[in-house]
């Protein structure tokens, strides 16, 4: 691979890389690949950092004199490096980089990472140490490696460790790291040979089908081994092999490990072999093999829950990206003077949710509003919300009407989602001459509260969509009054339970806002979700929870 150059002066980089630490905490390792290197807001820089107080363009590192320097680039927070702002600063490794906010990203300068440079370089050292007593007692000094597992990058880097640390302690010809697939067999996930070759004519001559065979039919859980005679010939009986079982292992919280269970649980093998009679030593050392098949193991689990935690970690960070997109797509203002005031609320009962509500202006002197419950939970109902979303924000407009937009949304619901995914929802649109337009496509009824505390329950009108491709969605026609509000919601609130698993539902919910009637439409709104939030304390939210409330004032005097 060719060197990384400086853009200007066609110098060849020193190897450097940054580990940026965003306040989600999942850290990643950037290689500086180039001069100058730009960090910033802007997608086209370098290094793009998703802060909005981070300048467009903020920083930038540039070769200088053999070495990297950082160059703040007018930014508006400023740069600092190690607790000091600067302008210009010479770069070391181990420098920490900030951009001038609280609970921003943070920047370590490191070496390029290199997989060889980090583990394998300790193997090598300890293979090129004094020489321990007989194969395996070389061979144990994979538990110095083993102790810094937690610095690999991933699991795979942890494989190549363990086989690279075989090869240079049990001075082997060839290592093989062996772990079974999905289907139970045997397959080679690291080859080497002595010679540094990896994989190709290495793995040709491997004796699979005996490996798996002895590994199947041993008697010793932490050892086995294979038998070289077996159909071959002079050559592969003067060899030696040497066979390591690789255990799934329980990592105690405790701080003790320990198997599973027998040999169901056998992950793989690790196998070396060599023209060399020390490996014959295996047979004659049980319990250093026992040890030893236990660290490896160990290692090798200890790696898989390093990567499971890392994976976790991306996903939360995703996640949470994800429902940031999802709690921005609802109405940032909702109005709170002239003759619709409205307040609504919404969360979910995971990081995403199937609930949303909208509100928008399609005319002067005319509203729409709508409510929507996507069926199940996660990320599909979430997509699924936010495309109706979407499709209702588009779909509406001072000459369509309540009947057509449901039509063509739910016409296309099915022709895409195979009718997995259903939704409910209540539509309505409000004219200032008190005139209200609704249709509820199998949805909660929505509650029309008079000043005097009479209820009026607006029921489903037609299924939901997404279930029948040629359904109706049939309007209905309510005079508003000054003072009247209309409570929509989703089946979140009527059915959430208490603490003794009681639910709140729909006469509780009708009671609250008939005594709440004559609030106004903020006061109103706030003592109902504080009715609900008691009702619901101590007790495990299980669906999404969506509450709006639009308030009728009328027509206002001059």
């Amino acid at each position: 691979m060719a060197a990384s150059q400086d853009a200007d002066s066609g110098e060849s980089l020193p190897p450097l890389s940054l580990l940026v630490e965003p306040p989600s905490g999942e850290c990643l390792q950037i290689p500086v690949k180039r001069s100058p290197f730009v960090i910033g807001r802007l997608n086209d820089c370098d290094l793009t950092l998703a802060d909005k107080r981070i300048s467009r363009r903020h920083a930038q590192l540039r070769l200088e004199q053999g070495g990297f320097a950082i160059e703040d680039l007018g930014s508006r927070h400023g740069t600092v490096v190690n607790g000091e702002s600067v302008r210009h600063s010479r770069l070391a490794v181990g420098d920490r980089i900030g951009f001038g906010v609280e609970g921003s990203y943070a920047i370590t300068v490191c070496e390029a990472r290199n997989p060889q440079t980090r583990l394998l370089k300790q193997v090598s050292e300890i293979g090129a140490g004094p020489r321990r007593t007989g194969a395996l007692g070389r061979l144990s000094a994979v538990l110095d490696v083993a102790r810094t597992m937690e610095l690999a990058s991933g699991v795979d880097e942890v494989f190549e460790a363990v086989v690279e640390a075989a090869l240079s302690i049990a001075r082997a010809d060839r290592a093989f790291l062996l772990l079974r697939d999905a289907g139970g067999r045997l397959a080679v996930k690291v080859a080497r040979h002595a010679s540094g070759e990896r994989g190709g004519p290495a793995q040709l001559e491997l004796p699979l089908a005996r490996i798996a065979d002895a590994l199947e039919r041993r008697s010793d859980l932490f050892a086995m081994s294979v038998d070289l005679t077996q159909g071959g010939g002079a050559a592969d009986a003067s060899r030696a092999a040497l066979c390591i079982p690789i255990l799934r292992m329980r990592i105690g919280l405790d701080h003790e490990t320990s198997v599973i269970s027998a040999k169901d649980d056998t992950l793989g093998v690790l196998y070396m072999d060599a023209a060399n009679p020390e490996l014959r030593l295996a047979e004659g050392n049980q319990a250093l093999l026992h040890a030893l098949a236990i660290e490896i193991s160990t290692s090798v689990e200890n790696a898989r829950l390093i990567e499971e935690e890392r994976q976790k970690r991306r996903l939360e960070h995703e996640l949470d990206m994800a429902r940031g997109i999802q709690r921005s797509l609802l109405p940032r203002t909702l109005p709170s003077e002239g003759w619709l005031v409205a307040r609504g609320h919404s969360e979910s009962s995971s990081r995403l949710g199937g609930d949303y509500y909208d509100l928008m202006q399609v005319a002067p002197g005319r509203w729409a509003a709508v409510l929507a419950d996507v069926s199940g939970k996660g990320a599909s109902a979430s997509i699924l919300a936010s495309l109706l979303q979407g499709a209702f924000f588009l779909g509406s407009g001072p000459d369509v009407s309540l009947s057509g937009t449901l039509r063509r949304i739910n016409r296309y619901l099915c022709e895409r989602s195979d009718r997995a995914r259903f939704a409910t929802v209540f539509a309505a649109t409000i004219t200032e001459d008190a005139t209200m337009r609704w249709s509820s496509a199998g949805h909660c009824p929505a509650i029309v509260v008079r000043p005097t505390g009479r209820c009026e329950l607006l029921s489903p009108t037609s299924q939901p969509i997404g279930l029948f491709e040629d359904a109706e969605f049939p309007e209905d026609v309510c005079r508003l009054e000054p003072g009247d509000k209309l409570v929509i919601y989703s089946d979140g609130v009527t059915e959430l339970r208490n603490s003794r698993s009681e639910l709140y539902g729909e006469r509780r919910l009708i009671e609250a806002v008939s005594q709440l009637a004559g609030l106004d439409t903020g006061e109103f709104f706030d003592a109902l979700l504080a009715r609900v939030a008691e009702f619901g304390r101590g007790a495990q939210r299980q669906d999404d929870l969506t509450v709006l409330v639009l308030g009728f004032r009328g027509l206002q005097g001059p």
